[in-house]
Order: structure tokens, then C-alpha cells, then sequence
């Protein structure tokens, strides 16, 4: 059996109009534009200008941080390089002064108490540090010195602000100075040395 094929009683031209629609709406629809039969709308493509602003001004905010975050960082790092640097600098002001001792208690024996003694190394044979009365910067940066004191021991022979005068015992205060952000930083080390 043959089947037939189902015909419609309207005009030509209602038929024709009516395919055209059905056809213009399914072409909308693919495109992505506003229907009148469906009411969707759907998103504009391509970014507008406040979008733009704003992921500019994120992007910006954060970048912003980032180098903030390394400015600072860069700048502890160079503080706690200074601080290694100097605190390196108060023993081996410590140590010339003891290996001055070693070499005859005379060396320091006869330092003046009232003023501020700078060291020297020199490189003759046998290289040694010794005192002069010239300060110079280490590195560039650093100035170092150091102040002999004389020390006074109590009835009990412990060292004390009063008593007795021990001529076989000095006091020592080693100091390195440097500039840092536009004021001076220093570190001191204090130490006693004996007549052995």
C-alpha cells in the first residue's frame, strides 16, 4: 500500500510564509540573537570596556604586590647581609686584638683608656694586625674601632665598678658602624683579655 502524503487546505502563499518563518527562526537561533517565539537572549560576544578596565586594574593590583613583596624582601636580605657582615667584622676585631696580646701583653698594655684605637693589618713578614691611629672603611661601608678600658677588681677579686686597679687585665669594646637608610647602625662586642 501506497501512502499518501498529507496536504494542507491553505493557500500557497500562507504555506510559503509559514516555511519562511520556520526557517528564518531556526537561523536566528543558530546565530545566537534574541527570538521572539523563545524570549532567550543570549550573551553579546567580544569583551566591553568595563571588562577591560577591570582585569587591567586586577592585573595592575597584582603586579603592584608582586614587586612590593620582592622590594622588601631584597631589602631585609641586604639588612641581614649587613648584620652578618659586621657581626663577622666584631671578631675579627676581637681576635687581632687577642693575637696582639699573644704576641706580649705590652702591645696593649699601653693603650691609651681615653680614646678610640683603629686596626691595622699589615702584610710584612709575618702578617699581623696592629693599632694605628687612622680610620678606614672595610668594604666601602664599614668603619671599625675599638676603646681600652682599665679594670678595677673588689676584696673578693671579682671584676667590679670600684676597688683595686688590676694592671694585668683590660677591658675591650670592639665597635663597627655603617649607614643604613640614612642613619648610622652600630654593633659592639665587649670582652676581657688577662696578661698570660
Amino acid at each position: 500500500m501506497q501512502k499518501r502524503l498529507k496536504t494542507t487546505n491553505l493557500p500557497a502563499k500562507v504555506f510559503a510564509e509559514q516555511k519562511l518563518r520556520r526557517a528564518s527562526y531556526r537561523s536566528r537561533r543558530a546565530v545566537g540573537t534574541p527570538t521572539e517565539a523563545s524570549g532567550l537572549q543570549t550573551a553579546p560576544r567580544g569583551f566591553g570596556l568595563v571588562e577591560v578596565v577591570l582585569g587591567s586594574g586586577i592585573v595592575t593590583a597584582a603586579l603592584f604586590g608582586i614587586l612590593t613583596v620582592a622590594s622588601q624582601s631584597l631589602r631585609v636580605s641586604d639588612r641581614a647581609l649587613r648584620e652578618v657582615q659586621a657581626t663577622f667584622l666584631l671578631e675579627e676585631g676581637a681576635e687581632a686584638i687577642r693575637s696582639m696580646r699573644d704576641r706580649g701583653w705590652e702591645n696593649i698594655a699601653g693603650l691609651s683608656t681615653t680614646t678610640a684605637h683603629f686596626l691595622s693589618f699589615s702584610t710584612s713578614t709575618p702578617a699581623r694586625f696592629a693599632t694605628t691611629s687612622e680610620n678606614s672603611y672595610i668594604d666601602g661601608m664599614f668603619l671599625r674601632s675599638f676603646t681600652v678600658a682599665s679594670v678595677r677588681r673588689d676584696g673578693s677579686d671579682r671584676i667590679a665598678a670600684s676597688g683595686a686597679l688590676d694592671p694585668g687585665t683590660r677591658k675591650f669594646t670592639v665597635e663597627v658602624a655603617w649607614q643604613e637608610r640614612g642613619a648610622t647602625t652600630t654593633k659592639s662586642l665587649e670582652f676581657y683579655l688577662s696578661d698570660i
